[in-house]
């Protein structure tokens, strides 16, 4: 079953369960956004957080992108974005979630390779004015939940319910509203996730967790 519950905040949900290779991805919101599929992204049922398949990516290209919408609007400053994910191996950087409007006007979360950590920026006017820090990232080649959460001047980043957020935590400074597609796995169509991913949810204008949790076992 669905890791991830339905609630009237989820405006994107992908619980990635269709068949083996294919690489259709359905959003499961009442009003569903359009997924495409980029480069060889697709679901496999070789490995599986729930449901019996998970997204595929490997590492070359491959991302999904949905077009603008006003549910991507992050500067009400109270948002969660939360998936499993399965590295196979991790290489450079690797975007798990980015919006542009260009390249001097953005949000993006990910694994930085300098750091070896998982990081989230906001960049406006091409300036870094958010930068929230982990302590960690993601162990490859078993499942773990991540969560970014956003509640008003406060951040967090949790690595299977545990707060692992180490800087930047308290901010005044929050997203755009961004005018670009809002890619997984990806940012600028580079930089790419090697690995699985199952159940990517965006909750806006609710923080889901603000404090340590257990993630659904079912």
């Amino acid at each position: 079953c669905a890791s991830q519950p339905n609630d009237l905040n989820s405006v994107l949900i992908l619980h990635m369960n269709v068949e083996n290779n294919d690489n259709i991805f359905t959003d499961s919101q009442s009003t569903p956004k359009t997924i495409t599929a980029n480069g060889n992204a697709k679901t496999s049922s070789s490995l599986a957080k729930f449901g019996g398949s998970s997204g595929f990516f490997d590492g070359t290209g491959d991302y999904l992108s949905i077009p603008d919408s006003s549910d991507f609007n992050f500067a009400g400053g109270v948002w969660t974005v939360d998936f499993w994910i399965n590295p196979t191996a991790y290489s450079g950087d690797v975007y798990l979630f980015s919006q542009q409007t260009d390249a001097s006007n953005y949000i993006a979360f990910f694994r930085d390779s300098g750091l070896d950590v998982l990081r989230l920026v906001v960049i406006s006017g091409a300036a870094n004015v958010v930068d929230v820090r982990a302590s960690t990232k993601p162990v490859a080649g078993v499942w773990s939940h991540v969560a970014v959460v956003e509640n008003g001047n406060s951040y967090y980043i949790f690595i299977n319910g545990v707060d692992v957020t180490a800087s930047g935590g308290t901010d005044a400074d929050r997203a755009a509203n961004y005018t670009g597609t809002f890619q997984i796995c990806a940012v600028s169509a580079g930089q790419t996730l090697n690995g699985y991913m199952d159940e990517f949810r965006v909750s806006n204008t609710v923080a889901q967790w603000t404090a340590g949790f257990t993630p659904s076992t079912v």
